[in-house]
């Protein structure tokens, strides 16, 4: 008898989420695939290498330059304050710009890329010394 009401009991269960998820779908509706929102190439529009950071230089790189608009690479710690803050040249964007960070002392950092003064993205900056 335990058996059979284990077997009852699981089967209202499985019963009640095929309704619950066939009534969500609409019958005989076309689906379109969707492909992402954006490019591929755009995925990861702040590169920050080599990280770890050793020996105090890093290189930056972003794909989102268009002309006319002002970057700065905005360097915050753990806490959020801002630690540093560099401006960064459009023209050489892809192939990327040199930063030194020897004057900071090693832990963990933000690198945000502002383009007028909005965040277009934020990387994770680990520095040793």
């Amino acid at each position: 008898m335990k058996i059979f009401t284990y077997i009852l009991v699981f089967t209202a269960l499985l019963l009640t989420q095929l309704v619950a998820t066939a009534t969500h779908l609409r019958l005989g509706a076309r689906s379109r695939a969707q492909g992402p929102q954006e490019p591929v190439a755009n995925a990861a529009p702040l590169t920050v290498y080599p990280n770890p950071v050793r020996g105090g230089q890093a290189t930056i790189a972003f794909n989102e330059s268009k002309p006319g608009k002002a970057y700065r690479l905005r360097i915050s710690n753990i806490i959020g304050r801002e630690v540093r803050s560099v401006q960064l040249r459009s023209e050489t964007a892809v192939q990327g710009q040199l930063i030194d960070l020897s004057t900071l002392p090693g832990g963990i950092y933000f690198c945000s890329l502002l383009m007028d003064e909005q965040v277009v993205a934020t990387k994770r900056l680990t520095l040793q010394n």
